[in-house]
């Protein structure tokens, strides 16, 4: 005959099999013990930590209650006032109506023909690296010399070695 044991929990007889070894609960009543454990901390990380997963790209949409809250509260705390027509708006910026008093700047591209490294000082004495380099000197000792790192030393010597 196979020994029993009473689980504490659910002060049920079962067999030895039924508990984990040094145990005085059955696998069962342990398993639904941890999942109320896992349950709770899930609900107190969704609290804590603004709900259970991003913020939608959309103005008014939730994940849930939670996440709409602390999104209510970041919002307040910049300066933004949530009105009766459920509209944030903050003055000078977005009014009542949902019309925006600042324009939105689009980012410009820069002219294609952009030649900023020229105007810089070092780049002025790209003949002075390139002598430097050709007498043997490293990139890293030429960096030293004119306070630029070497990957800027090897760029400017690499762009004007075959405009020499």
């Amino acid at each position: 005959m196979e020994e029993q044991r009473q689980c504490k929990n659910c002060n049920e007889i079962k067999n030895m099999n039924e508990f984990y070894v040094n145990r005085y609960q059955c696998i069962t009543c342990v398993r639904e013990k941890e999942a109320g454990y896992r349950r709770k901390e899930s609900l107190n990380r969704k609290i804590e930590n603004g709900g259970s997963e991003r913020v939608p790209q959309k103005p008014g949409v939730y994940g849930d209650e939670y996440q709409q809250a602390q999104v209510s509260e970041f919002l307040i705390l910049l300066g933004w006032k949530l009105n009766p027509n459920d509209v944030w708006s903050k003055e000078g910026f977005k009014d009542k109506n949902k019309k925006w008093e600042i324009p939105i700047k689009k980012y410009i591209k820069p002219n294609q023909n952009y030649k900023g490294s020229e105007r810089s000082p070092v780049y002025l004495k790209r003949n002075e690296l390139l002598e430097l380099r050709e007498t043997g000197m490293t990139y890293i000792k030429i960096g030293n010399i004119y306070g630029i790192s070497p990957a800027t030393v090897m760029r400017i010597i690499k762009d004007n070695y075959d405009k020499k």
